[in-house]
């Protein structure tokens, strides 16, 4: 079955979730835009300023209302209480629903099953009228499967995995369905809402999918876990949902994997030309707050593998903790921005290995530490540890510490865009939003793919923005973006 033209709208709740998950939608033509944070309204009125500006004939020239429209939400409630989240979700789906007229409906979960996913799904299920929710976290081409019921990360059980350890949403279990009953409970749900299809029935296709969700819904189910180990899974149950159209109304709820399988049942009949990219001669500041292993080896080999040093603005444990000020930093940018063209800034530096592999998973020798590696503490620049003993000696939660490390990131951020506009490369979706928050980014339209879950996005101001997921993407990722950016701009698609 196709749907012609209908307006896709997406639901995430973070910024990196929200803007990997629109770009299948961008990739399958069509126009994609990602709303950062909670600033809804705004975005909405600008929106509708260049609509009518368009129809004027006045409009940007990347405003075009004769082509599919795909519209993603971030609501920012990964790290909120439930009820604070199941409202957001709410809200967001009716402001889809009712202000920009969509037709089709995407529930973004992380794939790691951090955030609020069943007061969220919960939500988004009651808001829309919908029989079920279809949570399908696997993301394969990244590692992640549901296997029985368990989620692994590149084979490992989820709770064992560098994710689980985050610091500001930690994740204690590996069976998803044992995890969102824990989660209704805590609510104050009926658990027994929580069904699962296993494996071994996602095997044999889209046939057999479709009779256990047909099976499950009329048992009452409303959260229906499916496992999946392979893309091709993905695409079979994505062929059940869309088959169930006619009967059900089923709620799809998955990572950026899931939404790429639906992508093909979903097509735009009038469709978006990709965009030309005439990107500006600026410098480029990555920004990373996230803590995974994954980013800081990326960082690692960008820092080794360069054509040149960069400089790194690593705020200190004072520093993020507003006890001492951020100039220096600010100095430090500032000045390699301009002699360098790049620079990069962070909470958590990494100490440089002696070698750094390509290989995200090969062993890493002993790592030495420098004068010049070290922060003004006296520590190495790995220095989150640091930050929240200070913070107990100042009197300061460990969640205030955390959060605090992002906001002034996102204050020197903008503090350098008011002096150098430089193209922006972001690593972690609590970082990504914050600073979408302190420079007033209200509308990103994605413009290209830079890699698989990259997006390269331009903002209401016409800043080029990019949003990486702290937990994706090969140990040279980081480098291959920066050389691409600093290349002659070549669209891969």
């Amino acid at each position: 079955m196709q749907f012609p033209d209908l307006t896709i709208g997406v639901v995430a709740d973070d910024l990196t979730g929200a803007s990997d998950t629109a770009l299948p939608f961008f990739l399958g033509h069509r126009q994609t835009h990602v709303i950062p944070g909670k600033g809804w309204q705004e975005a909405l009125n600008r929106h509708q300023k260049s609509h009518d500006a368009l129809l004027l004939g006045r409009g940007a020239a990347s405003e075009n209302p004769n082509v599919a429209q795909a519209w993603v939400v971030n609501t920012q409630t990964r790290h909120s209480s439930a009820a604070a989240a199941a409202e957001m979700t709410r809200e967001a789906f009716l402001m889809l629903r009712d202000r920009l007229g969509v037709d089709l409906f995407y529930k973004k979960i992380d794939s790691t099953m951090r955030g609020q996913i069943a007061a969220e799904c919960l939500a988004a299920v009651e808001a829309l009228g919908a029989d079920c929710a279809l949570l399908v976290p696997a993301f394969p081409a990244q590692g992640r499967q549901t296997v029985g019921g368990y989620q692994l990360v590149r084979g490992l059980p989820l709770e064992r995995s560098d994710v689980a350890r985050d610091p500001l949403s930690p994740v204690g279990h590996s069976h998803v369905p044992s995890l969102i009953e824990d989660q209704l409970t805590a609510l104050g749900s009926d658990k027994s809402q929580v069904g699962v299809i296993e494996l071994s029935t996602v095997l044999h296709g889209a046939g057999p999918i479709l009779m256990a969700i047909q099976a499950q819904v009329s048992a009452g189910k409303k959260l229906l876990i499916v496992d999946a180990a392979s893309t091709e899974d993905l695409d079979q149950i994505a062929l059940a949902l869309v088959k169930s159209h006619k009967n059900l109304r089923l709620l799809p709820c998955g990572a950026a994997g899931f939404a790429q399988a639906l992508v093909r049942h979903w097509p735009a009949v009038t469709q978006q030309a990709i965009p030309e990219i005439h990107l500006p001669n600026q410098p480029t500041l990555i920004v990373v707050g996230s803590y995974s292993q994954i980013t800081q080896r990326q960082m690692d080999v960008l820092r080794s593998q360069y054509q040149h040093p960069i400089s790194t603005a690593a705020l200190t444990p004072s520093q993020i903790l507003g006890l001492t000020p951020i100039e220096p930093a600010l100095d430090t940018l500032i000045l390699a921005l301009h002699r360098d063209g790049v620079a990069i800034v962070s909470t958590v530096a990494p100490v440089l290995p002696a070698t750094c592999p390509t290989d995200l998973h090969a062993p890493q020798p002993p790592t030495m530490t420098t004068t010049s590696q070290m922060s003004a503490e006296g520590t190495p620049l790995d220095n989150y540890e640091e930050t929240l003993r200070l913070a107990e000696q100042h009197g300061i939660t460990h969640w205030d510490a955390k959060l605090m490390a992002q906001q002034r990131l996102a204050s020197l951020v903008k503090a350098v865009l008011d002096v150098r506009p430089c193209h922006l490369m972001m690593c972690g979706g609590e970082t990504s939003f914050r600073v979408c928050e302190a420079i007033g980014s209200h509308t990103l339209e994605i413009m290209a793919e830079m890699a698989p879950q990259v997006p390269l996005m331009l903002d209401d101001e016409r800043r080029w923005v990019m949003t990486k997921s702290g937990g994706f993407g090969t140990a040279d990722l980081l480098l291959k973006l920066l050389q691409q950016l600093r290349m002659p701009f070549s669209e891969p698609h």
